[in-house]
């Protein structure tokens, strides 16, 4: 049995850390985080029949996982080696050429188009692939995007100067990889997710290894560092219109877990609903991360979003 719905593309950046402080996000995975998700669509195109694992692997092939550069098992180019800049390799206009080149060249078949799943900062990179080639992307679907409340224009005017100052500080100093190796342990790991998780119970001891093991990869740690000073690049509110407004618009979804602890579901709703052309749905009892931590909730929205605009 063969799952003939679109190509779906589940990619975050940042899925499953701390946004308050952008601390951790640089050892996020998102191949793990969306495994729920994918089981269910396995599940739900497979059935049950002796042909299990060929339809299993059928699905899989339409539903990709990606992993932005410098975030879980992809690479990890240095962003101080000499000649680059500051956040001239991890920026959002960077992970949206990676997605659309992973659109164009990985998909299999004529029709070159894609749905894309967002979680948390992926969102704001799933956005500007979708600004930057609209013609690619079939729908979008924001769970719990990021705000950016760290981002230069929501400074208040006295700290700019302070924030600046700490994060060249951690980027450059003895300190910034000592920090980072403070960050990825599995107790700090561990207590991040329970914040993020408004069912503390759902993180287990393997959900914090698949979060952490590939923060342990090489380069994580200056990839890490370097995101933190990333206060600069586009926001939902800049983005949103262009892409889901006007002739032409992408069909967007936005999913919002209640108890998100780090974006709020109340600010998120006063700034985005109205560009939310397919929907704003408010996920009740559910944190940053609701398709990992209540699938239940998410997996048939995004079912009935991916089949009504197929």
């Amino acid at each position: 049995m063969t799952a003939h719905f679109k190509s779906c593309f589940l990619l975050s950046a940042t899925n499953l850390l701390s946004d308050s402080a952008e601390l951790a996000h640089a050892i996020a995975s998102a191949l793990g985080s969306w495994h729920e998700l994918v089981d269910a669509y396995v599940k739900k195109y497979a059935g049950s029949s002796d042909g299990l694992v060929a339809s299993a692997h059928t699905v899989i092939a339409t539903m990709s996982e990606l992993d932005l550069l410098g975030y879980g098992y992809s690479d990890k180019p240095d962003p101080t080696a000499p000649g680059r800049e500051k956040n001239d390799i991890y920026n959002f206009y960077t992970w949206a050429r990676q997605i659309n080149e992973f659109i164009e060249t990985e998909m299999e078949g004529e029709d070159k188009r894609a749905f894309l799943m967002c979680n948390s900062v992926g969102g704001v990179a799933g956005l500007q692939a979708a600004l930057d080639k609209r013609e690619n992307i079939l729908g979008l679907c924001l769970i719990n995007i990021s705000m950016r409340g760290l981002h230069v224009t929501k400074q208040p005017a006295f700290a700019k100067p302070i924030i600046e100052a700490f994060q060249t500080f951690l980027r450059t100093s003895p300190i910034g990889p000592k920090f980072f190796a403070n960050v990825a342990r599995k107790e700090t790991v561990s207590n991040i997710l329970k914040e993020a998780y408004h069912d503390s119970g759902a993180v287990t001891d393997e959900l914090v290894d698949v979060i952490l093991k590939p923060g342990m990869t090489e380069g994580a740690s200056k990839v890490f560092l370097d995101f933190i000073s990333y206060s600069g690049g586009p926001l939902p509110e800049d983005l949103l219109p262009q892409v889901s407004q006007g002739e032409n618009a992408t069909p967007t979804l936005m999913l919002w877990g209640e108890k998100d602890p780090w974006e709020k579901m109340e600010d998120g709703r006063k700034l985005y609903e109205k560009y939310a052309n397919a929907g704003f749905t408010v996920l009740k009892g559910a944190g940053h991360c609701p398709m990992d931590e209540n699938p239940a909730l998410v997996n048939p929205l995004m079912s009935e979003f991916i089949e009504r605009y197929s």
